[in-house]
């Protein structure tokens, strides 16, 4: 067998031959991977059940790769269980100082013990790797949002606390190691910074011009997006060039469409505290304030997650006009209103959008 693979291999300097292996043993976790709450950092082995000891501690030789795969063959040929693939590794990145005073300890003293007390030192061992293993803690799943970012070109937006950050183009390098809802961001002058995803968004090619030009490309692109058009601005301002008329007329745009993007949100908000009324006419009333609402967010080019709690309102108020005792006109009118909403709602929720198309397909072959 190869040094890694599944099978048995004779003791080193036990005199025994390599076994079958026997049923899968029991373990019992008596032993701890640490001393108590402290904390404290090395090995906490306690000395064997079972049989008492024979034979004295040779010389600790040094830790190397080769004790690992050793464990594992004794683990196979006393215990008859192969441990997981990749145990070894998670055990040896989780605490190496551990597993090290571990091996050197253990391995020396395999050829002088009985085989039962071998067996029994085999368990306590896998013992003490479960228990290791086990207290692992989970790594955080990395948030869909900032593995969007990872890697990329970034623009600050939205800093408060050091404005002077914000229309700061960087490099999104990884996961800030102290804080993992932060990135860590590197500047052109070196710093590295840690932000939330919600204050980076991905550079444009128009971000990544000298300022000047970034003004003329943003009136020339018809850049609608405020946000960007601010951290346009601010750059140009940062870089001390002179005032010209590009940048006056990106200073009333970016106002305008400012102007634009705010109202959608309040009318989008306006019946956010709105339950489903029980009256039919009411009913009809908010359908017709949220499709108004949406329309006017979607032409502001709001973002999608900002669209999603109206869509999920306008689906309720949608389905319940899809009722198959409706008189046929009526239920073609509710057909034809879902229909008119799923485009609309596509951006934001396509899963409850796909789940009211089918509801209106189903309705629509009904006799």
């Amino acid at each position: 067998n190869s040094a890694l693979g599944g099978g048995t291999v004779p003791l080193r300097g036990s005199g025994h031959p390599a076994s079958s292996g026997p049923s899968r043993a029991t373990y019992s976790p008596s032993l701890r991977r640490r001393g108590g709450a402290s904390g404290q950092s090395g090995s906490n082995m306690q000395p064997p059940r079972g049989p008492p000891q024979g034979g004295g501690r040779g010389p600790s030789p040094p830790f190397s790769p080769l004790d690992l795969r050793v464990f594992r063959h004794m683990a196979v040929q006393m215990v008859g269980h192969p441990m997981e693939p990749g145990i070894m590794q998670r055990i040896s990145e989780t605490d190496p100082e551990f597993l090290r005073q571990a091996a050197a300890t253990a391995l020396p003293m395999f050829g002088s013990f009985p085989r039962g007390l071998q067996q029994h030192m085999v368990q306590s061992g896998m013992d003490i790797m479960e228990q290791m293993v086990a207290n692992v803690p989970a790594e955080p799943a990395t948030d869909e949002a900032i593995r969007t970012l990872l890697g990329k070109k970034v623009v600050v937006c939205g800093v408060s606390q050091k404005p002077e950050l914000n229309g700061c183009v960087g490099t999104a390098e990884r996961v800030s190691p102290t804080n993992r809802v932060r990135i860590q961001v590197k500047l052109p002058d070196g710093r590295s910074i840690a932000l939330k995803a919600d204050n980076l968004r991905i550079a444009l090619p128009l971000d990544l011009l000298p300022p000047a030009e970034a003004v003329a490309a943003a009136l020339a692109e018809d850049v609608e997006d405020p946000v960007v058009l601010a951290d346009v601005l601010r750059r140009f301002e940062n870089s001390k060039s002179v005032d010209d008329e590009q940048a006056s007329q990106l200073r009333a745009k970016q106002a305008e469409r400012q102007r634009v993007v705010n109202l959608a949100r309040v009318t989008l908000a306006r019946d956010d505290p709105r339950g489903i009324p029980t009256s039919p006419e009411l009913r009809e009333e908010l359908r017709i304030s949220l499709m108004s609402a949406l329309k006017q967010a979607a032409a502001a080019k709001l973002k999608p997650s900002e669209l999603l709690p109206a869509s999920r309102k306008l689906l309720d108020l949608l389905e319940l006009r899809l009722d198959p005792a409706s008189a046929a006109a009526d239920l073609r009118d509710a057909i034809e209103l879902s229909r008119s909403a799923v485009p609309l709602m596509s951006c934001c929720c396509p899963d409850l959008t796909r789940q009211l198309d089918r509801h209106c397909t189903a309705h629509q072959s009904s006799p």
